[in-house]
C-alpha cells in the first residue's frame, strides 16, 4: 500500500492538467490514473465538480 502512495506523490498537480487537456498529458501520468483507483477516483470527483460547476447559472443582479 506504501508504494502506491509514493507513487501518487505529486499526481494531483497533475490531475487538472490531465483533466483540462488530456491529450498534453504525458503518457506516464495517463498510465498511472489508468492503473491506480485512488487517482481514478480523484479524477472523477474533479471532472463531477467542474460539470456542476459547468451547469451553474449565476443569479440575476437585484435591480434595488
Amino acid at each position: 500500500m506504501e508504494s502506491t502512495r509514493t507513487n501518487c506523490a505529486g499526481m494531483e498537480s497533475k490531475l487538472a492538467g490531465l483533466l483540462l487537456d488530456p491529450d498534453a498529458a504525458p503518457a506516464k501520468v495517463r498510465v498511472h490514473v489508468e492503473q491506480c483507483d485512488s487517482c481514478k477516483g480523484e479524477l472523477a470527483e474533479l471532472k463531477a465538480t467542474m460539470a456542476l460547476l459547468d451547469s451553474w447559472e449565476s443569479p440575476e443582479p437585484s435591480p434595488y
